[in-house]
């Protein structure tokens, strides 16, 4: 097929924000290629989009289908490469096509945009679908990462003969379900550190909250903390645990051997409350589970060198909490030079 004769690849309404240029919309396809389907040979026709916040995606369509939605092959910043397909660009996208030809799974997906009218409170964000129900919600920014989730199909059911409207309505359902992956992904994104970790904790006695301003006030109150002026960081996890600072107008940390009076507290912490991962919420959410095993440690704390106000507020925090808990003995050293 003559360069000329490439046809224009269309976005869907849901493809694009609503205030997206003609020229993202709408444009000619930048290479077509073959694609063998089903015992037939399909011409895939593909172009670049620049879809705004830094982001670039591989529309696909097969030349001649009828859905008004386009496929998607990839994701990635607008500095990862030239901004058309031709010559080795070309036969990648060949090499990526080639090999799923006996396949049943389906190697592209749908492309979603929620905007303010579906998701109203919420950033406006996009949604990409594998065939096989597969998916997750796609970074704004080049510096955010995918939240895997998994949308429920029929036995045997994939995604690639469901009109993608069809698609779109089921997002829709699976959003407004707190129960369900597509929504716990959506809702895992905007969480901060500290509210996942609260999520996928839980203790024996107390709260979650309880347990990490113990842990808190205990660095507060400790020596170290209060001679190095930084942002102070605690990874715990047992006899690993570290602590490091981050000094005001450095670019690296400094190690810090962590105190012996912080270990105690931490002994205590963990004794007292018992905290243990939520294994269901971790068995049923991916994003979830990905996120966990890939953080550096079981609780992460982090503060600013605190004031002597602050300093002394934490100690009687930690005095009232462990009174009758701790030993009247132990209870002074573990406070003593506030």
């Amino acid at each position: 097929m003559k360069r000329s004769e490439f046809p224009r690849i269309r976005l869907a309404p849901w493809e694009h924000q609503p205030d997206a240029p003609p020229e993202v919309i709408e444009a000619p396809a930048q290479n077509v290629v073959p694609f063998e389907w089903g015992g037939q040979t399909l011409q895939v026709a593909a172009r670049l989009v620049d879809c705004g916040d830094g982001v670039r995606y591989l529309f696909a369509r097969f030349v001649g289908e009828a859905d008004e939605s386009n496929w998607v092959l990839g994701f990635g910043s607008v500095d990862d490469g030239p901004r058309s397909i031709s010559g080795d660009q070309r036969l990648k996208l060949a090499k990526r096509l080639k090999g799923y030809e006996t396949s049943r799974y389906f190697p592209f997906g749908r492309l979603f945009y929620f905007g303010d009218d579906e998701l109203r409170t919420a950033p406006p964000s996009r949604a990409f679908i594998a065939s096989d129900g597969s998916g997750c919600w796609l970074p704004l920014s080049p510096d955010d990462e995918p939240h895997p989730f998994r949308l429920p199909l029929q036995p045997g059911e994939l995604l690639r003969h469901v009109p993608a409207c069809d698609i779109w309505a089921r997002l829709l359902d699976k959003l407004k379900d707190a129960d369900s992956d597509v929504c716990f992904a959506f809702e895992w994104r905007n969480r901060s550190e500290a509210e996942r970790e609260n999520l996928l904790l839980k203790v024996e006695r107390g709260s979650i909250d309880e347990f990490r301003h113990l842990l808190t006030c205990a660095l507060c109150i400790e020596t170290v903390v209060k001679k190095q002026d930084g942002n102070w960081e605690w990874f715990m996890e047992g006899e690993i645990s570290s602590l490091n600072c981050w000094p005001s107008g450095d670019a690296f940390p400094k190690w810090v051997d962590l105190p012996i009076r912080l270990r105690v507290w931490e002994r205590i912490a963990f004794e007292y409350f018992s905290p243990s991962p939520r294994h269901s919420l971790l068995h049923r959410h991916s994003c979830a589970r990905r996120w966990f095993n890939n953080r550096p440690s079981f609780l992460h704390l982090a503060i600013q060198t605190p004031t002597q106000h602050e300093r002394l507020e934490a100690a009687l925090w930690l005095r009232d909490w462990a009174q009758d808990k701790v030993a009247p003995r132990k209870l002074r050293l573990l406070l003593g030079g506030v």
